[in-house]
């Protein structure tokens, strides 16, 4: 379990964290697995500003094969548990990644499971000089960002996938390697084949706001 982060476990956190574990290890033994949860966002003081990060955000925590997760990660690293078969895979992980989370989770998504537990099991708290943080993605925080949907870049996105084409290109399956080279490509592709590449594999975001930002980019 992750624990590099300023947020507090609740007490139920590794006991049915462990126990989601044990019950897929015995459904898919030897198979790498990702078992998260759902958050409760609070105040740096702790004060509750909602209970589930997943409503928060506008994330359905089970969309996380492959192709989606090259897009957008629902992973919170800080609720995650992994086993030892993924723990092998991921020991290494290029500077390139966005985050430690999302490549572990790119990982489980193409050789093993991910497990979504429905339980808010760390209270994720907001102090302005999170790494990362939670902004309720509502109709305010939409016009807020409205500015910066004609600028969203694919960089960030493109290296990690070439990074994870190179670690793993022996160990992904045809389908696989096609996918992350479909993906890689639409960086330098024109406005009318990106498009069309993203439409074609459902390289899609959670949220049609999300989606106007991948669409109408360059």
């Amino acid at each position: 379990m992750f624990c590099d982060q300023d947020d507090v476990w609740l007490p139920e956190k590794v006991e049915e964290t462990y126990k989601a574990m044990q019950k897929t290890e015995s459904l898919n033994p030897d198979t790498p697995i990702l078992i998260h949860t759902d958050l409760q966002v609070t105040d740096e003081k702790l004060n509750l500003l909602h209970p589930s990060y997943w409503a928060y955000q506008h994330i359905d925590p089970n969309y996380d094969s492959l192709n989606r997760l090259l897009i957008q990660n629902v992973i919170t690293g800080c609720t995650a548990m992994i086993n030892h078969p993924l723990a092998e895979i991921t020991n290494e992980i290029p500077k390139t990644v966005i985050m430690h989370d999302w490549w572990i989770g790119l990982a489980a998504a193409a050789f093993g499971r991910i497990e979504a537990l429905p339980l808010s099991s760390v209270s994720y708290r907001q102090h302005g000089k999170n790494d990362t943080g939670a902004t309720a993605y509502n109709l305010a925080a939409i016009t807020a960002r409205a500015f910066s949907l004609f600028s969203f870049s694919f960089d960030k996105y493109t290296r990690q996938a070439r990074s994870f084409l190179k670690v793993f290109g022996d160990r992904l399956d045809e389908e696989q390697k096609e996918l992350l080279e479909a993906f890689i490509s639409i960086e330098n592709s024109s406005w009318l084949k990106g498009k069309m590449t993203l439409a074609k594999y459902r390289f899609l975001k959670q949220h049609w706001m999300r989606n106007i930002g991948l669409f109408l980019c360059k």
